[in-house]
């Protein structure tokens, strides 16, 4: 019988008090709904130039907010640096994500590093063109003018597009090939240069990299115009791969075409330039573009000078270690300028919001084709000598609109040919000048390329004289991976325009050292330094150079450092040149370096700063963007007078990494501890983390329980407890989310930018750490725990506690493997290393006897300690011509692998080969060899195969289960009182493959 005599009053109020007292007391836990809402769950917003890395950058300025002073912005994307370079069918290798992470356009405020927009600038997820096979060409040109602030995008598809500069909107969109073609895409006729238009179109790109033509630096473009208007832009145009290019002009406010198109065959005969058959120069092509206010008479109104030339087919040409690439080749000698005269149409456009007319052009007639000669004949060598097309660059004048330079790398890549004071309207050059690699620097074993810095195009001195500046990128191979050297060197404008201070007869090529001149250092050490990317500010009086420190022989500690100079007050520029002598820059303007790329942000392969974008110049200071290897971009504020008596002030102003962009795998990681079954006796006290975690063994946390409840009773914890019920501090948070396993390192794999980056969940996506690996190979993959995953495993094998992983980065040839050649060794390499932190535990390169067709990740059931070329993850390598090796390939690696064969409760270590050519799919057993000197250790048993016949049936995908996947309901119970067991085979495989049409169609 149970009592339902209520309970006294006076024994609920003690009972209530009591209670009370115990949720006041004790520690406060939030529960992860209450406050994790924007803490946990983050957006990082990248660029988007994951696939290649940041090439084309251009800048302007953001309109001002208020009072306060506007910030520059900076427009980046993926596209070649120069929308009208020619390519050359080859590009840095870019990974195996060819087809959809090239096509993004992004601005960035310089100053906080936010993204401000980004627009996708293609038409379609996949292109037309394809892959290259050595990786994948720039799906899209763009072009940046900044009289319309506008950015200009033409796809693959033909497509041209017009983007708002500010916000990135979208202001037109026009089909290039439709445009001209009309609905019938086969429209003839005759265009307004005589030539006849294009039969048929199949593309407009005939599946080549998109090119546009735009106005060059300097001056305004209409003189008739109010404020100079802009240029049109030039869409190129082929058929099919390797035929003539034309080319259609189009309206830069609206897109819209102007005329028909024009056909630089057509234009090359009216200019009478003939192809070379000695070069194999025949195919005619649209090289730049340059526009003019001449006062000429013959140029009126709106004129524009076109240059055109003949390339040849692709040829080989010298590069790094001994390979050849290939490069469109032509000569200055089969390349004529266009004058063509723009007709406004009677439509007018109207104001532009800044006070300036924009006029839309609706015709164009070509006034005048000039073949390019130069008239000193001493310089006649110059004209002859092939060039790479795609490092043809213009210079023009600051003071007179009719007049440039032209600067290109022989294909030697031995030597730069310039000539100097080309008048665009009769295409004649006074001089030219073959510069030999050694005058330029003694330690280039290869030009690389040659830039226009546009925010420094000049250097103002006394009186009239005007400097150009110019940067000359060079490889020094004799590093196990080349190295990429910059120098600044200065033209002087007076070599561009006949001021007729220098002699422009049979004495011109004497007085050629006075007009252009490479900048030193003060130092006299300075010939001989290796800056990896440098960059000056003459409004300032500025130089910043950026190189990796050479006296730390530890590669885990080198960080690359910057260094600014000033150029010397004493030195005057216009002097210097003339009388011979070098120009220099003072020593260091600020004690000791600044760091732009620490250790931890490098990794082993060093963070070797790849370019410098200056985006800001003016007499307080400049703004630069440090580009490096794997993507990551810092930006930079310089301060400084260029009076020289203040110091240089130095802020670090944002700083992203690009390869986030394009994360081909991820592997979440907790960032507590792996708990240690230390009952083999293994001494484990050199590794911290261990040591730390042990202490969440049962036991040890009973204990810990004991002295937690002792120190909130005597120690103070009450008081703590009350303090944190009105106020939850960010230590506390922390301490929370890593006792409850909600802090985690997300290490990500960029397998395009050749990169690893981790970051910190719980810090709303703070990059931990980030490693460089080696930029030359094919692919990366990250490997980690065993073959079967068990959560119960005390050393993890892959959980989420398991923070030591392994990247393997195949290199198809390698001269880093002591005793092989270059031709015939395919390698390896493997790094070791703690997913947390970024340690590099060890690290080698290794031979390969063939390609890897599957990687089988392996873990040691017992503990060990870090040793040299040691680790505690094991792949099992298979190949493609059945042979089998370990990584590492030492004693105790091996005894993990006996393990797995011999494991109790499996039948053995499977592994698997699929020969997608010929359909046959093969099982395969890891077996110990009877070899007696042990260099083979492990070989392959065939188990069985199948055939898919390669006649009836093509292989489409293969996957895999994920390893460690579980059920949710191993057993059910059926009808009859049956159990039914489920579970997951390790070895399945699920192969796709497609019916052949020869074989369909007979079904």
């Amino acid at each position: 019988m149970v009592s339902t005599k209520p309970l006294p009053t006076d024994s609920i109020l003690c009972f209530l008090t009591v209670l009370a007292a115990l949720l006041l007391f004790s520690p406060c836990a939030d529960a992860m709904h209450a406050d994790e809402v924007g803490v946990n769950d983050f957006v990082l917003r990248t660029a988007g130039h994951g696939a290649r890395g940041i090439r084309f950058a251009r800048s302007c300025r953001l309109p001002p907010r208020g009072s306060s002073d506007s910030d520059s912005m900076w427009i980046t994307s993926e596209s070649n640096e120069y929308p009208a370079a020619v390519s050359d069918g080859h590009i840095d290798h870019a990974g195996t994500h060819g087809n959809g992470g090239s096509c993004s356009i992004a601005a960035r405020n310089a100053t906080s590093g936010e993204v401000l927009w980004r627009v996708d600038a293609c038409s379609s997820s996949s292109r037309r063109s394809g892959n290259t096979g050595k990786g994948i060409l720039p799906r899209h040109a763009t072009l940046f003018l900044s009289g319309t602030n506008t950015v200009y995008s033409y796809d693959d598809n033909g497509i041209l597009r017009g983007w708002n500069g500010e916000n990135g909107s979208l202001l037109f969109d026009v089909d290039v090939l439709s445009s001209i073609t009309g609905e019938n895409n086969g429209a003839g006729g005759e265009s307004d240069d005589g030539s006849s238009v294009i039969g048929s179109f199949t593309s407009a790109l005939g599946g080549e990299s998109p090119r546009l033509l735009g106005e060059s630096l300097g001056g305004k473009f209409d003189k008739n115009l109010k404020e100079g208007g802009s240029a049109p832009i030039g869409a190129i145009l082929t058929s099919k791969s390797g035929q003539d290019e034309n080319l259609i002009l189009h309206n830069p406010q609206n897109g819209t075409p102007i005329g028909k198109p024009l056909s630089a065959k057509t234009l090359l005969g009216k200019a009478k330039v003939s192809a070379s058959k000695k070069f194999k120069l025949e195919r005619a092509r649209f090289l730049d573009m340059a526009t003019s206010s001449s006062s000429s008479p013959d140029w009126k109104g709106s004129s524009i000078a076109i240059l055109v030339g003949w390339s040849g087919v692709q040829n080989d040409v010298p590069s790094v270690k001994g390979e050849k690439i290939s490069k469109t080749i032509g000569s200055y000698s089969n390349m004529a300028w266009i004058h063509v005269q723009l007709t406004p149409s009677s439509n007018e456009i109207g104001n532009n919001g800044n006070n300036d007319i924009d006029v839309s052009y609706g015709n164009y007639q070509v006034i005048n084709a000039s073949p390019l000669k130069i008239t000193d004949s001493t310089s006649s060598s110059v004209t002859s000598t092939p060039l790479i097309l795609s490092s043809l660059r213009i210079v023009p004048s600051i003071t007179s609109f009719s007049n440039l330079a032209l600067l290109a790398i022989a294909p030697s890549t031995y030597e730069v040919a310039m000539i100097t004071h080309i008048d665009i309207t009769s295409g004649k050059g006074m001089g030219g000048k073959l510069w030999q690699m050694d005058g330029l620097h003694p330690y280039w074993r290869f030009i690389s390329s040659i830039h226009i810095m546009d925010h420094a195009t000049s250097t103002e001195t006394s009186g009239s004289q005007t400097n150009h500046i110019i940067k000359i990128a060079g490889i020094d191979d004799r590093y196990p991976t080349p190295r990429r050297i910059e120098s600044l060197f200065l033209l002087s404008d007076r070599a561009i325009i006949n001021s007729g201070e220098i002699p422009l007869d049979s004495s011109y090529a004497k007085e050629n050292k006075k007009i252009f001149h490479r900048v030193y250092g003060s130092s006299k050490g300075d010939e001989e330094a290796l800056y990896d990317a440098l960059t000056t500010c003459p409004s300032a009086g500025l130089v910043v150079t950026a190189s990796v420190e050479e006296d730390i022989t530890d590669l885990t500690k080198k960080e690359t450092m910057a260094s600014i100079f000033r150029f010397n007050e004493e030195t005057n520029v216009a002097t210097t040149l003339l009388s011979g002598k070098r120009v220099t820059w003072s020593n260091q303007a600020k004690e000791g370096d600044v760091t732009i790329i620490p250790s931890s942000r490098g990794g082993t392969e060093g963070g070797l700063v790849e370019y410098s974008h200056l985006v800001d110049c003016d007499e307080k200071g400049m703004t630069l963007v440090f580009v490096s290897r794997g993507g990551m971009t810092v930006g930079f504020r310089f301060d400084g007078s260029s009076d020289g008596d203040s110091a240089v002030v130095t802020t670090k102003l944002w700083n992203s990494e690009e390869a986030l962009g394009s994360v081909s795998s991820a592997v979440f990681l907790d960032e507590t501890h792996v708990i240690e079954d230390v009952s083999d006796g293994t001494n484990q006290s050199e590794d911290e983390e261990e040591v730390a975690l042990r202490n969440l063994q049962f036991s040890n946390r009973i204990q810990a329980q004991m002295i937690s409840l002792k120190n909130f009773f005597f120690g103070g914890g009450m008081l703590s407890s009350l303090a944190s019920m009105a106020l939850l501090s960010d230590e506390k948070k922390a301490e929370r989310d890593i006792a409850f396993g909600f802090a985690k390192v997300s290490v990500m794999l960029s397998d395009a930018m050749h990169r690893i980056i981790a970051l910190d969940t719980a810090k709303k996506g703070r990059v931990v750490w980030s490693m460089n690996l080696h930029p030359e190979a094919s692919w990366h993959k990250i490997v980690r725990g065993g073959q079967f995953m068990s959560l119960s495993d005390p050393h993890g094998n892959g959980g989420v506690h398991d923070h030591e992983m392994m990247t393997l980065s195949y290199l198809p040839f390698s001269s880093g493997v002591a005793g092989k050649s270059l031709e015939s060794t395919a390698a390896m390499q493997w790094k070791c290393f703690d997913g947390t932190s970024g340690r590099v535990f060890s690290e080698k390169i290794v031979p390969m006897p063939s390609e890897v067709t599957q990687i089988v990740p392996l873990r040691s059931s017992i503990h060990h300690s870090h040793d040299a070329n040691e680790c505690r993850q094991v792949v099992v390598l298979v190949h493609a011509d059945n042979s089998v090796s370990v990584v590492p390939d030492t004693a105790r690696s091996h005894s993990v692998v006996d393990e797995a064969i011999s494991a109790t409760g499996r039948n053995g270590l499977f592994v698997h080969t699929l020969n997608r050519q010929s359909g046959e799919f093969r099982a395969l057993r890891v077996a110990r060899t009877t070899a007696i000197d042990g260099s083979h250790p492990f070989e392959l048993v065939t188990v069985g195969t199948t055939i898919f016949d390669p006649n009836q049936e093509s292989i489409i995908d293969v996957s895999y289960p994920q390893r460690g996947e579980v059920i949710q309901s191993p057993s059910t119970v059926l009808g009859d009182d049956a159990l039914l067991l489920k579970y997951l085979n390790p070895h399945l495989v699920a192969i796709v493959t497609e019916a052949t049409a020869s074989f369909f169609c007979h079904l």
